[in-house]
């Protein structure tokens, strides 16, 4: 059976309403996305199913507060609630926090609706493209502070460095060298 198709409008006030159609059609068009990047990250299937139904949660309660303003699609928010609430569960995970693979999903998005989607994405690439043209080392020197959350010591025991200070001033070389990366893009 085809579902039926609506306008952004009809789903937003079908879910203010709690009108059982829009609240599936919702749930099922855009369920796949977010399995997918659960599975891409270091999750199962039924951890994308739990948390789906959290963030799916989260929208409908957002939606009936006015929180949400309309700034970017449904599907849009929906994933990133859900890509934050995975990401939190990540980070207080201890035996699955360093398996982590999209690591740009690490930048914040604001729990308000006041954010471009589109922007941000492309800053992330940017960003991504400017830590790659460091070079190896600089590049998992960085990765391993600000996405793994690695100390100086670790840093500095697994990449050779003579000691902690030393990782670190190399660390504050490497941020120098991406800042301008990032600008030359």
């Amino acid at each position: 059976m085809q579902m039926k198709a609506y306008s952004e409008r009809e789903l937003i006030e079908g879910l203010r309403k709690g009108i059982d159609e829009c609240i599936e059609y919702i749930y099922t068009t855009h369920f796949p996305t977010v399995l997918h990047f659960i599975l891409n990250n270091s999750g199962s299937e039924q951890d994308a199913e739990d948390l789906y139904q959290e963030g799916f949660m989260i929208l409908v309660r957002n939606i009936r507060r006015d929180v949400f303003e309309g700034k970017s699609t449904l599907k849009t928010y929906l994933y990133s609630i859900c890509r934050r609430q995975w990401l939190k569960r990540l980070t207080q995970d201890p035996h699955r926090k360093n398996s982590f693979v999209d690591y740009t999903s690490f930048e914040t998005i604001p729990e308000e609706e006041g954010i471009d989607i589109d922007e941000h994405e492309q800053k992330l690439s940017r960003m991504d493209n400017a830590l790659v043209s460091l070079g190896e080392r600089c590049e998992q020197l960085l990765r391993m502070f600000y996405i793994n959350g690695k100390s100086m010591h670790e840093i500095a025991d697994v990449l050779a460095y003579t000691n902690a200070d030393n990782a670190k001033t190399q660390k504050y070389k490497c941020l120098q060298r991406l800042k301008k990366a990032y600008r030359d893009i």
